[in-house]
């Protein structure tokens, strides 16, 4: 487990790590004997992961974006995802032409809902946590 711990670190995944060990009581005791991390955000969006809305994904990389470009290519991920994504989430668009781009327009316009619903959840799973510490 020292060895799981120490590829954690070099993955930079502690905190998941920690998190994932910590969903049963045996891992719990054991994370603790390793000197893990606790983490009450991650540990809360795990718990609460089968009412986690679409877009959490999107809102936190857009907040740990480095700069505007890096942003710039959230959006443009979350807005214009490659179509065979689009064709997973909406079978009939795998028809093409019209029907993708239907598809798309559909997908796009349901975005904001989707945001607002992400930003709330995350906003929820961050006052779980202690805050952070910007360096």
């Amino acid at each position: 487990w020292r060895g799981a711990a120490q590829l954690a670190d070099e993955l930079m995944a502690r905190d998941a790590f920690a998190a994932g060990l910590r969903l049963s009581p045996e891992g719990a005791k054991l994370a603790d004997e390793l000197g893990l991390p606790q983490s009450a955000e991650l540990s809360w969006a795990i718990r609460n992961r089968a009412i986690r809305p679409r877009g959490t994904f999107h809102i936190q990389g857009f907040i740990d974006a480095g700069g505007w470009r890096e942003r710039a290519h959230v959006v443009r991920r979350s807005l214009l995802p490659k179509p065979a994504w689009i064709c997973a989430q909406t079978p009939w668009a795998r028809r093409g032409g019209p029907a993708l781009i239907a598809a798309y327009a559909m997908h796009i316009a349901r975005a904001p809902l989707w945001a607002l619903r992400a930003w709330h959840f995350n906003r929820r799973a961050r006052r779980k946590s202690p805050p952070r510490r910007r360096i």
